[in-house]
């Protein structure tokens, strides 16, 4: 006698859909890539303009920096062998 499922009688559900998860599975690993790439080109394009990325900003140019000072040997003893 033939159940709900008709031929599928007597088997277990997850051995049915077993095969469908397959389907899925190439699917969803085909979104993900297809998403990582349309994400990285638009960060790419976007922020470029959003951010201004293609000029140098004023607190992070060091030119106009004093030197920073001489360590010596007296520096190197007052700052690690005082106590």
């Amino acid at each position: 006698m033939l159940g709900r499922l008709g031929q599928f009688d007597g088997v277990a559900a997850n051995a049915i859909i077993l095969p469908l998860w397959n389907k899925q599975i190439r699917a969803g690993v085909v979104m993900n890539v297809v998403c990582m790439l349309v994400l990285q080109l638009s960060i790419n394009a976007w922020a470029h303009a959003y951010f201004n990325l293609g000029t140098f900003p004023a607190w992070a140019d060091q030119r106009h920096l004093p030197p920073p000072p001489a360590v010596n040997d007296t520096t190197v003893n007052a700052l690690f062998l005082s106590s």
